[in-house]
């Protein structure tokens, strides 16, 4: 007979130990939002996807357009004002957030 594998032995310790750096920073994060989605018969879960299908069938039609031109030089710590103009195509402000990245333009 040939033999595979030796035979698993579990203890009660093996149970109970503390839990590994994956399990409480990818599993229980995950278990905590599905409970929260799954509250009050999952009306969470059904709101998060009817706003999802509202962006998503909006978002082609979203324009941004800066209307202030940043400083050619900007220096650490330095602060800056930008000025957009967003056409939202029937979104919400709530709906949706702008982000800027500023680099080098050395192409």
């Amino acid at each position: 007979m040939l033999k595979v594998a030796p035979p698993l032995r579990a203890s009660s310790r093996d149970f109970f130990r503390k839990p590994s750096l994956s399990t409480t920073r990818l599993y229980w994060p995950s278990r905590q939002q599905r409970r929260k989605l799954e509250a009050n018969g999952a009306q969470p879960a059904r709101d998060l996807a009817n706003w999802k299908h509202r962006v998503r069938n909006a978002w082609a039609g979203v324009r941004m357009e800066l209307m202030l031109m940043p400083p050619a030089h900007l220096y650490h710590d330095d602060r800056i004002l930008l000025q957009v103009r967003a056409e939202l195509n029937g979104l919400q402000a709530a709906d949706v957030r702008l982000e800027c990245l500023l680099g080098r333009n050395d192409s």
